[in-house]
């Protein structure tokens, strides 16, 4: 009889710690699922960032010459093309402490594979145009070490306007067409600014105290003289830690400066920073006069202690926008 009660004590025991086995399994899997979309929301943010800059390019090249509307000249021939004008340069030196990103850089893999870009022109169409097309290779789908970061990568990118899996879902494609596509825009240009530059706009446009409703895409100029896109208000992204200084950029007149700040990477444990996440940080910046200080507070257990902690080790993803 002892014996039997001994076998249901330890069969309940297993079941137990089998139970509490897959409460903290299924907590890890979240905990890097959550690490990861921290990575993925920013780089989404980053493509779109680049979609912009390529818009801005375009219509920079149609206000230059508007039989550009129908050449390749109206998209830049890589990406590089866009730096500094549009994009500022990341240098390599920069890039190894983490920063900036190179222009071409993926957030995941071992930076062997880029993000791709082409210019291509239609066919079966006419009048035939120029359109942009950027690949973004995905890490494999069939291979364990790198499954979450396919399916997290995928969930988010999907989001992007027009983006579509390649034939063998390696590969996400994204198809950039011309502004506005286009003969519309081309007519609203010259209804009021004349192709050949007769009829320039040369004072403020008064309408009257109404709205402008149905716009796609609205540009101004800064007073650095370059193009701003307003319809998604990011001026830029970077990276950044705690106690970085990031100057003040530049908006339009009427709108001013801020930051949008998350998290992109916390330390991560090492034998000489060993520490229990409590899950709670803190990020932000404090304002000076042209700049901004950038700080991040993560509240940890230290192991060696037992004792409470605030940690600022990590590195922030940085939104610069431009805000009414």
């Amino acid at each position: 009889m002892y014996a039997r009660q001994r076998g249901f004590t330890l069969l309940g025991l297993m079941i137990t710690m089998g139970f509490i086995s897959a409460i903290f399994l299924s907590m890890a899997e979240n905990l890097v699922v959550r690490q990861l979309k921290a990575q993925a929301e920013p780089f989404e943010k980053r493509m779109l960032y680049i979609k912009d800059q390529i818009d801005a390019y375009q219509l920079t090249q149609f206000q230059a010459n508007a039989n550009n509307i129908n050449l390749s000249l109206l998209f830049p021939r890589t990406l590089n093309a866009l730096s500094p004008d549009y994009i500022p340069t990341c240098k390599v030196k920069d890039n190894q402490k983490g920063l900036c990103e190179l222009i071409d850089q993926l957030p995941w893999g071992d930076g062997s594979q880029k993000i791709q870009y082409q210019v291509k022109r239609t066919t079966g169409i006419t009048p035939a145009y120029y359109y942009a097309e950027i690949t973004l290779p995905l890490p494999s789908k069939s291979d364990d070490s790198s499954i979450r970061e396919y399916n997290v990568y995928t969930e988010v990118l999907s989001r992007l306007p027009g983006i579509r899996f390649s034939p063998d879902e390696q590969s996400l494609i994204w198809r950039i067409n011309r502004l506005g596509n286009i003969p519309a825009f081309e007519a609203l240009m010259s209804e009021y600014v004349k192709k050949d530059g007769t009829t320039p706009l040369t004072a403020d446009w008064d309408i009257g105290n109404k709205s402008l409703t149905n716009v796609k895409e609205v540009f101004v100029k800064g007073s650095n003289g370059k193009n701003i896109r307003l319809s998604e208000g990011v001026v830029g992204t970077l990276v950044g830690k705690n106690g970085d200084i990031i100057p003040k950029h530049d908006c339009a007149a009427g709108l001013t400066p801020d930051l949008i700040i998350s998290i992109k990477d916390l330390q991560a444990w090492t034998p000489f920073n060993h520490y229990s996440s409590s899950g709670a940080y803190q990020t932000g910046y404090q304002t000076q006069v042209d700049q901004w200080r950038l700080y991040l507070n993560h509240n940890v257990l230290r192991i060696s202690t037992k004792k409470w902690a605030v940690i600022n080790e990590g590195y922030l993803s940085v939104l610069q926008i431009c805000r009414q």
